[in-house]
């Protein structure tokens, strides 16, 4: 195990590191300059506890939080772990859980959720052995903008518009912004549910869940 310290997140200082370790693992990059913007926009009213794990030379190898968004109900809580892949499956990931977990429970917490890739086994067993279940898939799509034809596609958002589904700039959900995998569920999410979109073809996340 290695021997390492828990202390509050400086976003001024451990920024760039966070994005490296959220890198790992996300699909859609971020920068430590994209991590100030949504501590920018936190929502007035959120509950969050972010600590960062750093070794004995003070280096951040990961971080945990649980956070309760203000248009949650009540105990309702996200709790994310990140680890340095390198130093995965050496205590770490279990001590900033356990943490964050403590808060979670001091605020009253009723249900949780998470997410892991689900092409990371490892990943999947630590959330499943601390009684997280799957709940659903959602997949990430990227598009080569450079690349893009747009022409086959013409007329198409006129159409949709038609039948009632409105289109609005992703800057719109800024409020919502709270960590990297937060806003990404939040922008899908409402896109989903605008259009009535059904699930994807390719699920490549799964989204767990912890209940009482």
């Amino acid at each position: 195990m290695v021997d390492i310290k828990l202390r509050p997140v400086n976003p001024e200082t451990d920024f760039p590191r966070l994005a490296e370790i959220i890198n790992q693992f996300e699909p859609i990059s971020v920068t430590a300059e994209r991590l100030h913007e949504w501590e920018a926009n936190r929502p007035e009213g959120q509950l969050r506890q972010r600590h960062a794990a750093v070794d004995e030379a003070g280096y951040v190898v990961g971080f945990g939080e649980a956070v309760h968004q203000p248009w949650e109900q009540a105990g309702r809580f996200w709790v994310e772990v990140a680890v340095d892949s390198a130093l995965a499956r050496q205590g770490i990931g279990t001590q900033l859980y356990a943490d964050a977990w403590q808060f979670a429970q001091q605020q009253g917490v009723t249900k949780a959720k998470s997410a892991v890739r689900d092409n990371c086994a490892h990943c999947l067993r630590f959330a499943e052995q601390r009684s997280f279940v799957i709940d659903r898939h959602i997949f990430d799509s990227t598009l080569a903008l450079d690349t893009f034809d747009e022409q086959p596609f013409a007329g198409t958002i006129e159409a949709v518009e038609a039948r009632g589904i409105r289109f609005f700039k992703s800057c719109r959900y800024r409020r919502y912004r709270g960590s990297p995998a937060q806003a990404l569920r939040a922008q899908h999410q409402a896109a989903v549910g605008r259009a009535g979109l059904g699930r994807g073809a390719r699920a490549v996340r799964a989204v767990c869940e912890m209940g009482f």
